[in-house]
């Protein structure tokens, strides 16, 4: 590159800050990769989400009614409901963050750090320039799925010798991304799991009182002639009951709605790698013009 590219170069402002874009980092948090969003910044977010939901239900608890039932749905029932709130909240905060991470990928594709010459064109000394250029405009390029793919393949590509092997390199790069995506969702599908299955040991232990309370009922002769007394019994019988069926009603309900919400995540993450494929498509496999290399002239 002449010394006046390189000056040009050198000159560009720095119009994208990773800092600045990820949610993550700019707010200090350890980051995870790509679009996943770390574990501790998702159990952060959940649990500041959860103490919210908790604290609302609270205010709402003293207008009694609707507001008391509320209450009880998320505390009462051996305390099945809080952990399920928790795994909810870890869940949802994880795919909120994730949600913020793809935004902040996105802007990697606004910025132009390709030459808007309809007659420039790439090869492996161009390349040398381009890799300047992102450096100049770009802070923390690495980290930015886009720029990640691109700066790589124009690293290699001095050792390339056809455009199909600059094509190739960048499906592999796009095989290993989506890897790495696919992999933050691990623990949202454990969570999708787990928590109809909190459900599910609520209904064991609601039934379980319930069957235990029934029996006391049966074997106490004074109850079955005490009309007050076997009501009262057998409302306690209820209660069990209602444990199993309200633990299990609150399981199911929240993976459904955690699998919609991953669901729309994951298209837009989808969206998102289609949208890289075809910037690395056109702005560099269709822009390129590789000479043989030595050994095969």
């Amino acid at each position: 590159m002449s010394s006046r590219a390189m000056h040009s170069t050198s000159t560009l402002p720095c119009v994208l800050r990773f800092s600045d874009a990820d949610v993550e980092a700019r707010l200090g948090l350890p980051r995870g990769r790509l679009t996943n969003p770390s574990n501790f910044s998702g159990l952060l977010a959940g649990s500041v989400l959860v103490l919210m939901v908790y604290f609302a239900a609270w205010i709402m608890k003293g207008s009694g009614g609707f507001g008391a039932t509320v209450w009880r749905w998320l505390t009462d029932f051996q305390g099945i409901p809080i952990a399920i709130m928790v795994l909810t909240g870890w869940s949802v905060a994880l795919l909120c963050l994730k949600l913020l991470k793809i935004r902040a990928q996105r802007k990697a594709l606004e910025a132009v750090v390709m030459p808007s010459d309809a007659q420039w064109v790439l090869h492996a000394a161009s390349a040398e320039e381009v890799i300047r250029r992102v450096g100049a405009m770009v802070e923390d390029a690495d980290s930015f799925m886009y720029f990640k793919r691109v700066l790589g393949v124009l690293k290699a590509m001095r050792n390339l010798g056809r455009v199909s092997e600059v094509e190739d390199l960048f499906e592999a790069r796009a095989s290993a991304d989506e890897a790495v995506l696919e992999s933050g969702y691990t623990l949202v599908k454990a969570f999708i799991w787990g928590v109809p299955v909190l459900g599910f040991i609520g209904t064991v232990i609601g039934l379980t009182q319930a069957t235990g309370k029934f029996g006391v009922v049966l074997r106490d002769d004074r109850m079955k002639q005490d009309l007050n007394q076997l009501t009262s019994g057998l409302v306690e019988v209820l209660g069990g009951l209602d444990t199993a069926f309200v633990t299990t009603g609150e399981g199911l309900v929240a993976a459904f709605l955690l699998f919609m919400l991953m669901t729309v995540v994951r298209q837009t993450e989808e969206r998102l790698l289609d949208d890289v494929r075809d910037h690395c498509y056109h702005q560099v496999v269709m822009r390129t013009r590789l000479l043989p290399r030595q050994s095969e002239v």
